[in-house]
């Protein structure tokens, strides 16, 4: 029997300069700054992770193309970064990743590493594989404050390796294999040689792996070739599934909220369509936490037919000047003040690379289907709602116990993959 798959990797990689010329400030190693607390264990999006995941969506280009990105490997890689900085530096960061109305909450290092520990512990539930790590890559002989690598060990759970950039083709090379290894083989050019600069200190880079089993499958002799009317009214045939079953779902006049749990129910997909195929672009301009938060409010489980096309797409992005637009302008210039990395203000950013890749179609393991779903009856008379997802939609894959959002984006085009 052919093997369907639904699969998804996420890199993150950041690269830390020194100015060619650099005018060389006292050490400085006050201890570091306590970024916010991690979100608290509610069952539905609503920490201060989502917060920053959707502003940073609705603050990224790229309109009318497909879209896939991981904000939790993005706010993780950009956490560690977070831990060297100080000053003006690490008040930026801190309202750029963890927004707040009122008092800043403190970070909890513990919860931090909590989360990434119960992410860790997920891997090992049936039809779930979820992978996670971090590295850092210090330029050999480079002297980084032996606290700031012992909070990265210790909270981060991130290894350390020292390497020599000014080998720049083999450094990019080692990188790269350690990426293709980390999101098995998914991606296996992260970093050109090119990017790697004599001034270039040290590179930091996270990887995320899910490959997951739908909780209810789609039985792929069910798939039927079908259109897909893209924003711009074009059809495109595309591999639609289609099931009918109990979600969680809900609709407005405006759109339709469908939840499909994979198998554990540990990790959700959530499906956003709009009734219009022309609105999706005011949608996204509507995302927030709020937004979020009442969709999940309003659903209720009931029987939904489901139709949905299977798709892959890739995206490569350079988040730097969307990070800017966010707030965090002093990181990327030379006023930048990383002096808890190395006890001296001579670093700042120059690239925050991310690339994602995500494959949905229909396989379900068998023993998914002896997951307990309990629901509540409705009365026979209620009319089965069709989620049809055949023009553009949103999706996001979370993680149920915190919120977490693995990852998120948008389908313009089943059939437009971009190759990474």
């Amino acid at each position: 029997m052919k093997s369907f798959k639904s699969c998804h990797t996420f890199l993150m990689i950041m690269i830390l300069s020194m100015p060619q010329i650099s005018s060389c400030k006292p050490p400085g190693s006050a201890p570091g700054p306590e970024p916010p607390a991690a979100m608290s264990g509610r069952q539905h999006p609503s920490g201060q992770g989502v917060s920053f995941a959707l502003s940073l969506y609705r603050h990224m280009g790229e309109k009318g193309a497909n879209r896939v990105l991981s904000p939790l490997s993005i706010s993780t890689a950009l956490a560690m970064v977070y831990e060297g900085a100080r000053g003006d530096t690490a008040k930026e960061m801190a309202q750029a990743l963890w927004p707040q109305k009122g008092e800043r909450a403190s970070f909890s290092r513990e919860n931090h590493r909590s989360m990434l520990q119960e992410i860790s512990d997920m891997n090992r539930a049936d039809g779930i594989t979820l992978l996670m790590a971090s590295r850092i890559w210090p330029q050999k002989g480079y002297p980084l404050l032996p606290t700031y690598l012992e909070s990265l060990t210790k909270y981060h759970l991130s290894e350390i390796s020292p390497i020599d950039f000014t080998a720049k083709t083999i450094a990019a090379k080692t990188i790269n294999a350690w990426v293709k290894k980390k999101t098995a083989r998914q991606i296996s050019h992260l970093i050109a040689p090119e990017m790697l600069k004599p001034s270039t200190r040290m590179v930091l880079t996270n990887a995320v792996y899910f490959k997951g089993e739908w909780a209810m499958p789609f039985d792929p002799a069910q798939t039927r070739t079908e259109p897909f009317i893209t924003a711009e009214g074009k059809k495109v045939a595309v591999f639609m599934m289609s099931r009918e079953g109990r979600f969680n779902y809900m609709e407005n006049e405006a759109l339709q909220a469908l939840e499909i749990p994979y198998a554990g129910s540990a990790v959700s997909m959530i499906l956003l369509l709009p009734k219009d195929r022309n609105i999706l672009s005011a949608l996204e301009a509507e995302l927030s936490q709020e937004m979020i938060q009442t969709l999940f409010a309003q659903m209720e489980s009931r029987s939904v037919r489901v139709c949905m096309p299977r798709f892959q797409i890739g995206s490569s992005f350079d988040l730097s000047q969307t990070l800017t637009s966010l707030g965090m302008v002093a990181a990327f210039s030379r006023h930048a003040d990383f002096s808890g990395m190395d006890g001296a203000q001579n670093l700042f950013l120059s690239a925050v690379l991310h690339k994602a890749r995500i494959e949905v179609n229909e396989k379900g393991a068998e023993a998914a289907a002896a997951t307990a779903v309990i629901v509540f009856e409705k009365t026979a008379f209620e009319r089965t709602p069709v989620f049809r997802a055949d023009h553009p939609f949103l999706f996001m894959i979370r993680e149920n116990k915190r919120g977490e959002l693995l990852f998120l984006g948008r389908v313009m085009d089943p059939n437009g993959e971009q190759p990474l």
